[in-house]
C-alpha cells in the first residue's frame, strides 16, 4: 500500500488504523465446544474456532459491527486451516455469531462468551423486551434486520474468498442459525391488524418507558 498511497501523512494514517480491529477489537479467540439447540439448551460437540469481536469502546459483540470490522480484511482472506490465520478469525466470528443468533434471534449485541474467562456484568435497564433473555449473555436486544443480515454477509464473504464449503458443512450451528434468521424475519412481517381490525403483536416487542424510541407501546392495548 505504500506504493499506492503516495502522501506520507495519509499512508501513516492508514498504517496506524488498518490493523486496529485485529489489534484492539478482537477481544478473545479460542475454542468453543458447545452447540446451541433450538430450545436454548447446550449440547457438547467437537470444538469449534471462536472469535469475539467487540465494537471497540464497549466490551460487547454487535452482529453488525463485528461483521463490518472484519470486512476491512476480506482483500487478504484466503484458504487456510491454521488457527493462526485470518481465515480462522473469520470462521470463529461466524461460529460465535451463529451461536448467539440461535439462542436469541431478536437480539443484536452479546456479552463476551463464558469460555473467554471475562466476567460478564448485567445489561439490565429500564427497557422492556419480549421474549425475555439472559442479561449476562445478551448486551442489547433491539431487533434489527441488518444485524442478522450481517451474519449472512460475513458468511458469504468468507465463502467467496476461500471456497471453503467444508467449513459450513462441518459447522454444528451454521444451518440452524440461517433457519433462525429466516424464521425470525418472517415472524416480524405480520400485518399490523388482523381481518377483524384487531392489533396484532409481533413476537418481539420493545418498550422504552423512560426514553428512547419505542417500537411498541408499554401496554398490551
Amino acid at each position: 500500500m505504500r506504493g499506492v498511497v503516495r502522501d506520507p501523512d495519509l499512508f501513516r494514517l492508514f498504517e496506524n488504523t488498518w490493523p486496529s480491529t485485529l489489534d484492539t477489537t478482537t477481544s478473545w479467540r479460542g475454542w468453543s465446544n458447545t452447540t446451541m439447540q433450538e430450545d436454548g439448551s447446550i449440547e457438547k460437540d467437537e470444538e469449534e474456532e471462536s472469535t469475539s469481536v467487540i465494537t471497540g469502546d464497549i466490551e460487547a459483540m454487535w452482529l453488525r459491527d463485528s461483521a463490518d470490522h472484519l470486512q476491512a480484511y476480506t482483500s487478504l482472506l484466503k484458504p487456510n486451516s491454521s488457527f493462526d490465520s485470518l481465515a480462522s478469525v473469520f470462521r470463529g466470528a461466524i461460529n460465535l455469531q451463529a451461536r448467539y443468533i440461535i439462542a436469541n434471534p431478536f437480539c443484536n449485541a452479546f456479552q463476551v462468551p463464558p469460555e473467554s474467562g471475562v466476567v460478564a456484568h448485567s445489561s439490565m435497564n429500564s427497557d422492556q423486551m419480549t421474549p425475555p433473555y439472559d442479561y449476562y449473555k445478551v448486551f442489547s436486544c433491539q431487533w434489527e434486520l441488518d444485524s442478522v443480515a450481517s451474519f449472512l454477509q460475513l458468511s458469504a464473504e468468507y465463502m467467496a474468498k476461500t471456497k471453503d464449503i467444508d467449513f459450513f458443512r462441518k459447522s454444528s450451528n451454521w444451518m440452524k442459525a440461517v433457519e433462525a434468521v429466516l424464521q425470525t424475519a418472517e415472524s416480524m412481517m405480520i400485518d399490523s391488524y388482523d381481518e377483524e381490525g384487531k392489533c396484532q403483536h409481533t413476537p418481539y416487542t420493545y418498550c422504552a418507558p423512560y426514553g428512547g424510541t419505542p417500537i411498541n407501546n408499554c401496554s398490551e392495548s
